[in-house]
């Protein structure tokens, strides 16, 4: 990652640990937002998870635990919600990530980024498809040009070639005429998933989520390199890793 000890979102005055959360969390499933009637100089984190996915959930908003309050936890339908007070020093990331609170992908903090960032994006958005051999990271908040910006920032940044998808779907608007829209995936294959998963594996934070690294192969000889790779980088979790890998291939046959 580039040295950017003088950039302006490296001096905000928050820990290394809530700028990269923070910052995966704007690819993935949160939003900085700022009220400019109540509180035009701080920006709130708001973000979301699948209540299967408690645990990731719990640990992401234990980052944040300095800046919660009696009503930062809320549930809707199947999801938990998050949201900080009102936060001075996030509303530099809002200026810099957000126009209109809403995120807009920019290179310059993109490169902000770190391997803890990315983790919380692939835990976010990404999953393994096409029976355990490749990746996918859904984006459908951006646009065409914000993805391609991302791809870039990967192949660039971290040497990870991935692929763009665009699906195309008409849904109805209240029940009149079909709107059109399109939604962007990045689709990884097998060998460039591997390389981004060597990347964040060591910083996954929870064991709910060694099923996002678990890539099958049928070759034994891979198999085993790669649950040893997995056993290398979560060592705190070799038999979570050998009991998740064993459900996955048994769930493939």
């Amino acid at each position: 990652a580039p040295n950017l000890a003088l950039k302006l979102l490296q001096t905000v005055d928050v820990s290394e640990m809530v700028r990269s959360v923070l910052l995966g969390s704007l690819l993935g499933h949160g939003n900085l937002f700022v009220d400019r009637d109540k509180y035009p100089d701080a920006a709130v984190l708001f973000f979301r998870n699948h209540a299967m996915n408690k645990e990731y959930f719990d640990w992401k908003a234990e980052q944040f635990k300095e800046m919660a309050f009696e009503h930062s936890f809320g549930t809707r339908a199947d999801k938990l919600e998050f949201r900080t007070v009102p936060v001075p020093e996030f509303r530099d990331f809002h200026h810099m990530t957000c126009w209109k609170n809403h995120t807009v992908v920019k290179r310059k903090w993109l490169n902000h980024m770190t391997p803890v960032s990315l983790a919380v994006w692939w835990c976010d958005r990404g999953s393994i498809i096409a029976r355990g051999t490749k990746g996918r990271i859904i984006l459908d908040k951006f646009d065409k040009q914000s993805v391609e910006m991302i791809q870039k920032y990967l192949k660039v940044m971290w040497k990870v070639e991935a692929e763009v998808v665009c699906l195309h779907r008409a849904d109805r608007l209240w029940g009149r005429s079909r709107v059109e829209k399109w939604y962007y995936r990045l689709h990884l294959r097998t060998p460039q998933l591997k390389i981004f998963l060597r990347i964040i594996m060591g910083y996954i934070p929870v064991p709910g989520m060694i099923k996002k690294t678990v890539v099958i192969h049928d070759s034994v000889s891979k198999q085993k390199a790669w649950v040893e790779e997995m056993k290398a980088a979560m060592p705190q979790w070799s038999e979570e890793i050998d009991a998740e890998v064993a459900r996955q291939k048994s769930a493939r046959e």
